[in-house]
């Protein structure tokens, strides 16, 4: 299984992003700061979340991560990228479709194969 998570928009390739690549202290201490403050609540969609999911914390991050790209703000897109894979460890990729303000996200994830056995037919 590869390490790497892409996010792919309308089909390009904006990021791609290494999980064998250990974060900065810093930078974890961010992202578990980030983290921690969604956990009192979130607005998604209009609506608000008092106790989100770990998926729903991804959604928020990801519209704030097309938010920043919309302002070409790369650094802070990143940040965001980074920590929607650390905090969803099967992430393989987060497919984006459509246009500011109108976006659909799929988020991939991999099929753990291992409890699949081989069977053979005679």
């Amino acid at each position: 299984m590869t390490s790497l998570v892409k996010l792919l928009i309308n089909d390009d390739e904006v990021f791609q992003y290494d999980k064998n690549i250990e974060l900065p202290e810093s930078q974890r201490n961010y992202l578990h700061l980030m983290d921690s403050k969604m956990n009192g609540g979130i607005n998604l969609d209009g609506n608000a979340v008092n106790n989100p999911s770990q998926l729903e914390k991804a959604q928020f991050v990801i519209f704030n991560l097309l938010s920043y790209l919309d302002k070409n703000e790369e650094q802070e897109s990143l940040a965001m990228f980074s920590y929607i894979v650390h905090y969803l460890d099967e992430l393989k990729q987060v497919k984006v479709q459509g246009k500011t303000g109108n976006y659909k996200i799929e988020f991939v994830f991999y099929k753990d194969l291992s409890q699949w056995s081989e069977i053979k037919f005679h």
